[in-house]
Protein backbone atom coordinates (compact mmCIF):
# COMPACT_ATOMS: atom_id res chain seq x y z
CA UNK A 1 0.00 0.00 0.00
CA UNK A 2 2.62 2.55 0.53
CA UNK A 3 4.18 1.81 -2.62
CA UNK A 4 1.03 3.08 -4.34
CA UNK A 5 0.68 6.09 -1.74
CA UNK A 6 4.72 7.14 -2.98
CA UNK A 7 3.66 6.61 -6.67
CA UNK A 8 0.67 8.82 -6.32
CA UNK A 9 3.17 11.54 -4.26
CA UNK A 10 5.82 11.04 -7.17
CA UNK A 11 2.97 11.68 -9.83
CA UNK A 12 1.49 14.81 -7.87
CA UNK A 13 4.94 16.28 -7.62
CA UNK A 14 5.51 15.62 -11.41
CA UNK A 15 2.20 17.72 -12.02
CA UNK A 16 2.92 20.50 -9.71
CA UNK A 17 6.46 20.60 -11.93
CA UNK A 18 4.35 20.93 -14.88
CA UNK A 19 2.36 23.71 -13.55
CA UNK A 20 5.26 26.08 -12.44
CA UNK A 21 6.56 25.67 -15.97
CA UNK A 22 3.63 27.13 -17.16
CA UNK A 23 2.83 29.92 -15.11
CA UNK A 24 6.68 30.57 -15.59
CA UNK A 25 5.57 31.24 -19.31
CA UNK A 26 2.47 32.84 -18.99
CA UNK A 27 1.67 36.98 -19.64
CA UNK A 28 -1.29 37.30 -18.04
CA UNK A 29 -2.51 37.37 -14.70
CA UNK A 30 -5.62 35.47 -14.54
CA UNK A 31 -3.87 32.97 -16.26
CA UNK A 32 -1.43 32.86 -13.29
CA UNK A 33 -4.05 33.08 -10.50
CA UNK A 34 -5.41 30.06 -12.03
CA UNK A 35 -2.43 27.98 -12.32
CA UNK A 36 -1.67 29.13 -8.74
CA UNK A 37 -4.89 27.71 -7.22
CA UNK A 38 -4.24 24.65 -9.37
CA UNK A 39 -0.99 24.24 -7.94
CA UNK A 40 -2.14 24.65 -4.00
CA UNK A 41 -4.56 22.10 -5.41
CA UNK A 42 -1.73 19.74 -6.19
CA UNK A 43 0.54 20.57 -3.16
CA UNK A 44 -2.71 19.50 -0.59
CA UNK A 45 -3.36 16.29 -2.55
CA UNK A 46 0.17 15.39 -1.74
CA UNK A 47 0.22 16.32 1.55
CA UNK A 48 -2.72 14.34 2.01
CA UNK A 49 -1.02 11.43 0.81
CA UNK A 50 2.28 12.24 2.60
CA UNK A 51 0.33 12.09 5.61
CA UNK A 52 -1.41 8.94 5.05
CA UNK A 53 1.45 6.92 4.31
CA UNK A 54 2.66 8.20 7.60
CA UNK A 55 -0.46 6.65 9.31
CA UNK A 56 0.38 3.49 7.91
CA UNK A 57 4.10 3.53 8.06
CA UNK A 58 2.98 3.98 12.16
CA UNK A 59 0.61 1.36 12.08
CA UNK A 60 2.81 -1.35 10.30
CA UNK A 61 5.96 -0.31 12.95
CA UNK A 62 3.53 -0.93 15.71
CA UNK A 63 2.03 -4.32 14.48
CA UNK A 64 6.19 -4.86 13.81
CA UNK A 65 6.82 -4.24 17.82
CA UNK A 66 3.84 -6.32 18.88
CA UNK A 67 5.51 -9.50 16.62
CA UNK A 68 8.73 -9.41 18.56
CA UNK A 69 6.76 -9.35 21.63
CA UNK A 70 4.93 -12.39 20.97
CA UNK A 71 8.53 -13.69 19.60
CA UNK A 72 10.32 -13.00 22.17
CA UNK A 73 7.64 -14.30 24.72
CA UNK A 74 7.16 -17.51 22.59
CA UNK A 75 11.02 -18.26 22.77
CA UNK A 76 11.20 -17.68 26.55
CA UNK A 77 8.34 -19.91 26.96
CA UNK A 78 9.65 -22.69 24.94
CA UNK A 79 12.97 -22.75 26.88
CA UNK A 80 10.79 -22.57 30.39
CA UNK A 81 9.00 -25.25 28.82
CA UNK A 82 11.44 -27.48 27.94
CA UNK A 83 12.77 -27.62 32.24
CA UNK A 84 9.79 -30.00 33.01
CA UNK A 85 8.36 -33.14 31.63
CA UNK A 86 4.45 -34.25 32.54
CA UNK A 87 4.24 -36.57 35.14
CA UNK A 88 1.27 -38.92 36.51
CA UNK A 89 0.87 -39.00 39.69
CA UNK A 90 -1.98 -40.50 40.41
CA UNK A 91 -4.72 -42.48 38.27
CA UNK A 92 -5.84 -39.59 35.92
CA UNK A 93 -4.04 -36.76 38.07
CA UNK A 94 -1.21 -35.11 35.96
CA UNK A 95 1.27 -32.55 36.83
CA UNK A 96 4.35 -30.71 35.23
CA UNK A 97 7.54 -31.48 37.51
CA UNK A 98 11.61 -29.94 36.84
CA UNK A 99 13.41 -32.22 34.42
CA UNK A 100 15.92 -34.38 36.62
CA UNK A 101 18.91 -32.14 35.36
CA UNK A 102 16.78 -29.58 37.60
CA UNK A 103 19.42 -26.78 39.05
CA UNK A 104 20.77 -28.38 42.96
CA UNK A 105 19.16 -24.78 44.62
CA UNK A 106 15.88 -25.44 42.68
CA UNK A 107 13.10 -26.90 44.81
CA UNK A 108 10.80 -29.50 44.21
CA UNK A 109 8.03 -28.33 43.01
CA UNK A 110 4.59 -29.26 41.03
CA UNK A 111 3.05 -26.74 38.37
CA UNK A 112 -0.79 -27.22 37.42
CA UNK A 113 -1.17 -29.05 34.01
CA UNK A 114 -4.28 -26.80 32.89
CA UNK A 115 -2.39 -23.70 33.22
CA UNK A 116 1.00 -25.24 32.07
CA UNK A 117 -0.96 -25.32 28.51
CA UNK A 118 -2.08 -22.38 28.73
CA UNK A 119 1.49 -20.87 29.13
CA UNK A 120 1.16 -20.10 32.57
CA UNK A 121 3.93 -21.24 35.64
CA UNK A 122 1.41 -22.05 38.57
CA UNK A 123 2.73 -24.17 41.18
CA UNK A 124 0.20 -25.97 42.98
CA UNK A 125 -0.14 -25.50 46.38
CA UNK A 126 -0.79 -28.15 49.35
CA UNK A 127 -4.60 -26.74 50.64
CA UNK A 128 -5.44 -30.48 52.29
CA UNK A 129 -3.99 -32.93 53.97
CA UNK A 130 -6.22 -36.10 55.32
CA UNK A 131 -4.86 -39.36 55.73
CA UNK A 132 -6.66 -40.43 52.94
CA UNK A 133 -4.21 -38.57 50.52
CA UNK A 134 -3.51 -35.19 49.93
CA UNK A 135 -5.43 -31.84 47.88
CA UNK A 136 -3.12 -29.31 46.06
CA UNK A 137 -4.85 -26.73 44.86
CA UNK A 138 -3.80 -24.10 41.41
CA UNK A 139 -3.94 -20.19 42.72
CA UNK A 140 -4.62 -19.61 39.05
CA UNK A 141 -7.53 -21.78 37.39
CA UNK A 142 -8.76 -22.54 41.21
CA UNK A 143 -8.29 -26.37 39.85
CA UNK A 144 -7.97 -28.90 42.86
CA UNK A 145 -6.44 -31.96 42.64
CA UNK A 146 -6.50 -35.05 44.89
CA UNK A 147 -3.55 -37.53 45.70
CA UNK A 148 -4.33 -40.98 47.30
CA UNK A 149 -2.26 -41.52 50.06
CA UNK A 150 -0.68 -44.78 48.48
CA UNK A 151 0.16 -42.87 45.22
CA UNK A 152 2.04 -39.88 47.41
CA UNK A 153 3.86 -42.97 49.03
CA UNK A 154 5.03 -44.54 45.78
CA UNK A 155 6.01 -41.22 44.39
CA UNK A 156 7.90 -39.79 46.84
CA UNK A 157 9.87 -43.44 47.42
CA UNK A 158 10.41 -43.26 43.27
CA UNK A 159 11.96 -39.56 44.26
CA UNK A 160 13.72 -40.66 47.43
CA UNK A 161 15.69 -43.63 45.32
CA UNK A 162 16.26 -41.33 42.43
CA UNK A 163 17.96 -38.21 44.99
CA UNK A 164 19.76 -40.79 46.65
CA UNK A 165 21.51 -42.23 43.38
CA UNK A 166 22.05 -38.74 42.58
CA UNK A 167 23.96 -38.07 45.53
CA UNK A 168 26.18 -40.98 45.65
Amino acid sequence: MAIAEITTALSSLSAATKILKSILAMNKDVAVNQKIIELQNVILTLQSHINSMHIEYNNLSKIKDEIKKELVKHKDWNKTKSQYKLKKVAPGVFVYSPQENKKPTELDHWLCANCFNDQKKSILQLSKYEERGKYYFCQKCEKEIFIPSDELKRHFDRSSRDFTKSIF
